[in-house]
């Protein structure tokens, strides 16, 4: 050790420097004298040393690939004997030997937290393994070396990520090589620090593992700001869900037996009343009809606005309309909106925000970390991560200007990465995949499972419920995004949604029945469709009134009142005559008829279906003189029990 805090940079050698300054490695045991006194030689100490600093120069822990847990076990394996590893597995939750949970725990910043905690050494001690004897030393560990290695500890904490091993006397403010040799043994020996060489100097540099010294002192990835002008994408998944609901409340929807899906012919004229995406919607993913059928589908279901149940005498089950379902229909599209995007905020805020910008940098950040324990360190449970989703948005509202997506994935998953988080607190993400219980540790594999659960809530949650302004960059494979006002509610910057301002300018009802778009309008496609045949998607005649299409909105409920005022309200000029007598023509010609099966008993007088009328109360119902009708099935079997103690009996062939 006497060697490594002496060594410095040098030029050619002198062999006869060498020579007349072996002393000191000498003393230390390093060389030996050869018998003819002539030229020094290595001992069989300094032969074992010459073969550990060739192991280190093959093993640099701070090299390109120092955070990647296989380079960490590599380490581990060059330098540490099997009985010395397993002393690190000492009091958590039994003995592990595996190499890759030592390597994840000694890799974080829970372990260097435990260690400075300390009070003590008798109290670092009764949790770890300490042999009071360490190797090539016949002193014991002292409180002195233990607090000497603490201060050498917080030193590379908050300072450079290496220091070198010459400069260490002035860190600790003590000349005392022999006792900074007991604290070095003391924190090489439990992982605390790694001992490399700096390829730019070429001297024995010493630092914590350069993926605690990361996330404790982290670069954060800035926002790159964009001048791309952003569109917003419609909140589709609202439309979606209005127009199936509306659908399922007027007549319930059949779904098939093996997956409760709806069958293609109700998914086809669901979809048919469905506008079309802007291209900005479908970057990520491509919501085909059947997707955004079951996607409305699911969120329905999720918040009990429907329910999924059988018919008697059909063994198919149906998709219904629930009283909530109707209620939320009555609101408007706004409150509509609100009340789902709320919903996802409550949700999403119940749980915490693991992102690395939510914690304090320097040692501060490990006063933070028992608080993830407490919450995360159970067995086998796999944290949810939609407290970190929700983190994720509110650093794009607190960009307050437009980004480039590229930039915010990357800033996500390099810097804020929850599972980087989890990891150094001591409680790798657990990932349960069939059964099987796997830690989440490897660098690349946490960044990817962070990109994947990023894309998910992208595709099932920011996107259909209109979150994000986006727009391509031109000349660029990327995209430019920022919260809309709907992103915006989300996240809690924008305590209500503006009302939005229906263009009437656009819409045009024509003499022939045909409703003509000469922009985009996507709401008011959603209430046209209610009673017009869709004729195409976008702009240019998309809808015609036909007779087939108004008397099944009629069917549904809908009157001659609620069609023209809808085609009023969004039409450029006044709905032609014609087309106006024409639809209250075709709804007054409806009837409402009521149709029931009851079961008749026909008697062969007057006086027996007295008897029977007497017999079943008002359960029962007289139609004529001789005939009883009963509505009730399973009544009618009592019934008829009750009639033979009477003396009046069923017919019989």
């Amino acid at each position: 050790m006497y060697y490594l805090f002496a060594v410095s940079p040098a030029g050619s050698l002198d062999f006869e420097n060498v020579i007349t300054d072996s002393d000191p490695l000498i003393e230390q045991g390093f060389l030996t004298i050869s018998p003819t006194g002539e030229s020094p030689e290595f001992s069989k100490d300094s032969k074992q040393f010459h073969a550990f600093l060739n192991s280190l120069m093959n093993s640099d822990i701070y090299d390109d690939n120092g955070d990647s847990i296989n380079h960490l076990i590599e380490y581990l394996d060059f330098f540490y004997s099997d009985r010395e590893l397993v002393t690190l597995t000492a009091n958590y939750r039994g003995t592990r030997r595996n190499y890759e949970e030592i390597a994840t725990k000694i890799g974080s910043a829970y372990w260097l937290k435990q260690f400075l905690d300390a009070d003590n050494l008798q109290v670092w001690g009764s949790g770890h393994d300490l042999s009071k004897q360490l190797p090539l030393i016949n002193m014991p560990i002292e409180d002195e070396h233990f607090f000497i290695a603490q201060k050498i500890v917080r030193t590379l904490i908050d300072g450079p990520a290496v220091l070198q091993l010459a400069t260490i006397t002035e860190t600790v403010g003590t000349e005392d090589t022999e006792l900074i040799s007991r604290a070095m043994h003391l924190l090489l020996k439990h992982v605390l620090v790694f001992l490399s060489f700096s390829e730019f100097i070429h001297v024995p540099v010493i630092g914590i593992h350069p993926s605690i010294h990361r996330f404790i002192n982290p670069e954060t990835i800035k926002l790159v700001k964009s001048e791309t002008q952003v569109t917003s994408c419609p909140p589709f998944l609202i439309d979606d869900m209005t127009i199936m609901l509306t659908e399922a409340s007027m007549s319930p929807i059949p779904l098939r037996q093996s997956d409760n899906k709806p069958y293609a012919k109700s998914i086809k004229e669901i979809s048919s009343r469905f506008y079309q995406l802007p291209p900005e919607c479908n970057r990520l993913y491509t919501y085909t009809d059947e997707e955004r059928v079951r996607l409305a589908m699911l969120t329905l279901n999720n918040h009990d606005l429907v329910s999924i149940h059988g018919k008697k005498r059909d063994k198919r089950n149906y998709l219904y309309a629930e009283k909530e379902g109707r209620d939320w229909l009555k609101l408007s599209e706004r409150e509509r909106l609100e009340e789902m995007l709320f919903t996802q905020q409550n949700y999403h805020k119940r749980f915490y925000n693991l992102n690395r910008g939510n914690f304090p940098t320097g040692s501060e950040c490990l006063s933070k970390i028992e608080i993830i324990r407490e919450e995360y360190d159970v067995l086998y449970t796999q944290p949810n991560l939609a407290g970190s989703l929700y983190g994720a948005f509110q650093i794009l509202a607190d960009a307050r200007h437009t980004v480039t997506e590229s930039s915010f994935f990357e800033r996500q998953i390099l810097t804020e990465n929850p599972l980087f988080t989890l990891l150094h607190c001591g409680v790798p993400y657990m990932n349960t995949t069939d059964w099987q219980f796997h830690n989440i540790v490897d660098k690349e594999e946490m960044i990817n499972f962070w990109l994947r659960s990023l894309h998910r809530f992208m595709v099932s949650k920011a996107t259909p419920y209109g979150m994000l302004n986006v727009s391509p960059i031109h000349g660029k494979d990327d995209y430019a995004i920022s919260l809309s006002d709907a992103g915006l509610f989300f996240t809690g910057n924008l305590k209500k949604l503006p009302v939005a301002k229906e263009s009437n300018h656009s819409i045009l009802v024509q003499p022939n029945f045909e409703i003509v778009f000469m922009t985009q309008n996507p709401r008011a496609e959603v209430k046209l469709g209610q009673f017009c045949e869709r004729l195409s998607s976008g702009i240019g005649t998309l809808f015609k009134i036909t007779r087939s299409s108004v008397l099944k909105a009629a069917s549904h409920g809908l009157n001659a009142a609620y069609v023209l005022d809808t085609m009023a309200e969004l039409s450029h000029k006044p709905v032609p005559p014609n087309v106006t007598e024409q639809v209250k023509n075709w709804i007054s010609q409806c009837r409402i008829v009521s149709i029931s099966t009851k079961i008749l008993f026909t008697c062969p007088d007057r006086e027996t279906a007295l008897q029977i009328k007497s017999s079943g109360g008002e359960k029962v119902e007289q139609i004529s003189d001789t005939v009883i009708a009963v509505s009730d099935k399973k009544f009618s079997k009592a019934l008829e029990k009750k009639l033979e103690k009477k003396g009046i009996f069923k017919k019989r062939g």
